[in-house]
Formats: structure tokens, sequence, C-alpha cells
């Protein structure tokens, strides 16, 4: 027999229980979506509550030109008390696979259960070329520049290009890891940047910046 009193009160737990199994099943794919399609905007925010933190300075989306005609797109310039942070913002559905001085990576993604694998120009050397072309613009020194490509944290990396120690001026590294980096490295035996001049640095790239949108 049905307690008529009692019925509602089912019907709206079913209800819950029904709605909250559909936004657990369809919140993880709305989440990856919106960082998939806002990464660079995504990572921006978190490196800036990190530099914030740490009284850093940062600059995103450094776009410079060149006396020749050429230009660089820089998505965060990051400048410590010891380093400047040139640092590329990527994002990987799958895993990525090669060496650091390898012209080419292999990418592999998984979908219907199949694993499709394509070449991909390695996001390390097209960082290099970014920091040639801006110490030309610039007149940085090369000891000062390290370069990152940052990319999402459920990216998978191979263990070929991971650097446990962070040794050397070039890394690729998610996102969760930048913090660690940048601490570890300026912690390095190095004598700290000259502040004035870092600041004056970072002010005349600041007035270079061609992107008008960073500029309001």
């Amino acid at each position: 027999m049905i307690n008529f009193e009692i019925l509602p009160y089912f019907i709206t737990s079913a209800s819950i229980l029904i709605l909250s199994a559909i936004f657990f099943l369809i919140y993880p794919l709305i989440y990856r979506h919106n960082q998939k399609k806002n990464y660079i905007s995504v990572y921006g925010k978190s490196i800036y509550k990190f530099v914030y933190k740490e009284d850093y300075y940062l600059i995103n989306r450094l776009i410079l030109s060149h006396a020749d005609g050429t230009s660089i797109h820089i998505d965060h310039f990051l400048a410590g008390n010891k380093f400047i942070y040139i640092i590329k913002d990527k994002y990987f559905d799958g895993a990525i696979l090669g060496n650091y001085h390898d012209s080419t990576w292999i990418y592999g993604t998984k979908k219907h259960r199949k694993v499709r694998k394509q070449k991909i120009d390695n996001p390390l050397i097209l960082n290099q070329g970014r920091i040639r072309l801006l110490k030309q613009i610039t007149n940085i020194d090369d000891s000062m520049l390290i370069s990152v490509v940052l990319v999402n944290n459920d990216a998978i990396i191979d263990d070929s290009l991971k650097k446990e120690g962070y040794e050397g001026n070039e890394f690729i590294i998610k996102r969760k890891e930048l913090p660690k980096l940048v601490k570890t490295i300026e912690s390095r035996k190095v004598a700290d940047l000259n502040s004035f001049e870092l600041k004056n640095i970072v002010l005349d790239i600041a007035n270079l910046n061609e992107n008008k949108e960073r500029r309001r």
C-alpha cells in the first residue's frame, strides 16, 4: 500500500539523487572542455596567483616586433629575483613522447578506444626561437633566461622529458609544477639580478608590448 504522505519526500529525494548523478557525470566533461578552450587564460590566472605571492614581475600575452618585421608572441614573461622565465602554454589531450633536442615529438591521443599518433614540432625548440628574437630586441643576457613549456595537469609527459632535479635552462612541465620549478631555480647559488635594472627591463618591455588588450 502506497503511503501518500511520504511520497512527495521520496520523489524529491529521488530527483536530487538523479540530478546529483547527472552533475557528477557531466561536470568533469564541462570542466575539461573549459580548461581546453580557455587554457591560456586559466594558466595566466594560476601564474598570477603565484607571482603575486612571491612579489615577482609578470607580463601576460606579450607581443614584440623586431626591426626586420618579424615578431614574437610570448604567453607569459615572468621575472624572478635571479632569472627571467619565457613561458609558452600548450594543451595536450593525450601523451607526448620525445627528447629535448628532437625536432619533432610523438603526440598520442585516444578516441573511441583507438590510439592516434602524430608528429608535432618540438615546442621547446620553438620557444628557443622566441628567446633568440627576444634577445635581439631587448639585449637581455642569455644567462638570465629560462625556457618553459607549460602543459595541462592531466597531460601525460614521457619520462624522457622530465627533469626531476630541474637542472638546465629549458623545461616542459605541468601547470601545477611551475611554482616548484621557479622556487628551485631561484634557489640556485647565483647572484640576484640588480633590482633597479630588472625593474627598468620589465618596464621597457611592457612599453614595447604591442598587445593592445594588455596595455589598457
